[in-house]
């Protein structure tokens, strides 16, 4: 049977309506998210999340081990991440206010969303560029990462969980890479329509609206499990119950989606 396992950076609500209908059909969700493991363990105790979340934009793998949670690093510490905004405030002249010394913020242990209070947004970029870092928005702030920091965790954990078929879901540029690396990347479309810079960075990526996710989502897992070894993501995307669920992409996309996606939906070598 077609291991698969949907990595998703979704909200509380979304994964409240989504979670208990995967764990119906036997498909685990392993949360992306920017939030800490303080902040993730009461929704992953509530929603019985296992067996492993990536955290802090993929600043750290948290895994299950029966009675607790067990924290990998995959990025620098937060404290050295301080010290690379203070770098670019300097080489720049801008002021960068960082979410973590914000009033009720949690301690970080590996990332650094911030906002630019002042200052050219490009000349950020260019700085944190120089010292090794890419700058990516996330739904409200920028986040200072690593390069690809949340398409490594994503690679190192579904190999370890031995995946076949990655869902990879999101609705920011802070998920391109995310997207780009699974074999059936999906844009979640808010009330102002998908993210322009997502969908530049993820182009044939599926797109849907919020509203229609689980019934998506559904349609996708019915077709794989259903399918046969070696179907294609081609005949996934033109499966009549995938089209039923509302599921489309842009319009200048070819057939496929990512490098590993074109490859189809066969089983990953052992």
């Amino acid at each position: 049977m077609t291991n698969t396992i949907v990595f998703a950076d979704l909200d509380f609500a979304l994964l409240r309506t989504v979670v208990p209908r995967l764990h119906a059909v036997n498909v685990p969700l392993i949360p992306m998210t920017a939030m800490t493991l303080e902040e993730m363990i009461p929704i992953a105790d509530e929603l019985h999340l296992r067996p492993a979340m990536i955290i802090e934009s993929g600043g750290g793998i948290a895994r299950w081990k029966g009675t607790s949670w067990e924290l990998e690093p995959c990025g620098l510490a937060a404290d050295l991440l301080l010290d690379v905004v203070r770098e670019i405030e300097d080489r720049t002249g801008a002021s960068l206010s960082v979410h973590s010394v914000m009033p009720g913020s949690m301690p970080r242990s590996f990332s650094e969303p911030f906002s630019i209070e002042t200052g050219d947004p490009d000349d950020v970029m260019i700085a944190a560029a120089s010292l090794g870092f890419s700058v990516v928005r996330g739904d409200r702030l920028l986040h200072l990462n690593r390069p690809c920091d949340e398409g490594t965790a994503f690679t190192r954990l579904r190999n370890e969980l031995r995946c076949d078929v990655a869902i990879a879901i999101g609705d920011s540029p802070l998920d391109a890479d995310l997207l780009m690396r699974a074999e059936i990347p999906i844009i979640l479309s808010r009330a102002d329509g998908p993210d322009p810079d997502l969908l530049a960075r993820a182009p044939h990526a599926f797109i849907t609206p919020v509203s229609a996710l689980q019934e998506c989502l559904d349609a996708i897992i019915a077709s794989i499990q259903g399918g046969r070894d070696g179907s294609s993501v081609h005949a996934l995307a033109t499966d009549p119950r995938v089209r039923g669920a509302g599921l489309h992409r842009q319009q200048h996309s070819v057939d496929g989606f990512s490098g590993v996606a074109q490859q189809g939906l066969r089983p990953r070598a052992r």
